[in-house]
């Protein structure tokens, strides 16, 4: 009886029922903003936000899709490929209903990327530390399993995996495939 009345009270005050939830924490990552030297690395930003996506997805993360993401953006009227302000940001998480909110940057060469992230809790709109990956694009799959590891270990999220149960999680298509694959995606009419 007690339920009932607490489900009715909810019901009425238009709040969603505890037991219907997802439980699973609710991530939207952004592409990166890009500030490589080659216009050839110009998927990368992106990639790497797929990646993250992919990665973190299934591991106790309901990681938003990229369409999803996209969809988002176009319903706030926001330009799909653009770098977003955080403001931006924050607004499409709400609508996502999205925990946490990962963006970042990269910069360097081909021989030496540098990846910088961070994440927002957007219940408490506080940013954790940063986190940082470096290295050559050949090495780009393990900077991206390293990254989705370290976001997912610094935020209380890795729910038992160990870290060499996560590496299996690294993406295994070659960066060539990988970069036309992207840049499909980035040349695709939204």
């Amino acid at each position: 009886m007690r339920f009932a009345s607490a489900a009715i009270l909810m019901w009425a005050l238009n709040l969603p029922l505890p037991a219907l939830q997802d439980a699973r924490p609710r991530m939207i990552v952004f592409p990166l903003e890009n500030g490589l030297e080659s216009g050839s690395l110009s998927w990368v930003g992106e990639g790497i936000a797929l990646s993250l996506s992919e990665q973190l997805s299934g591991v106790g993360i309901d990681a938003i899709p990229r369409e999803e993401r996209l969809s988002l953006a176009q319903e706030s009227n926001l330009p799909a490929n653009q770098p977003f302000s955080r403001a931006s940001m924050l607004h499409i998480a709400e609508i996502a209903r999205a925990d946490y909110i990962v963006f970042g940057s990269v910069s360097g060469s081909e021989s030496s990327l540098k990846v910088d992230l961070a994440v927002l809790d957007t219940r408490t709109l506080k940013t954790g530390g940063r986190i940082t990956g470096n290295g050559s694009l050949a090495a780009l799959p393990q900077i991206e399993n390293d990254l989705a590891w370290l976001i997912l270990s610094n935020n209380g999220l890795s729910g038992g995996l160990s870290r060499e149960q996560f590496r299996l999680r690294a993406r295994t298509m070659p960066n060539s495939a990988y970069a036309r694959h992207v840049a499909g995606l980035l040349n695709k009419k939204e």
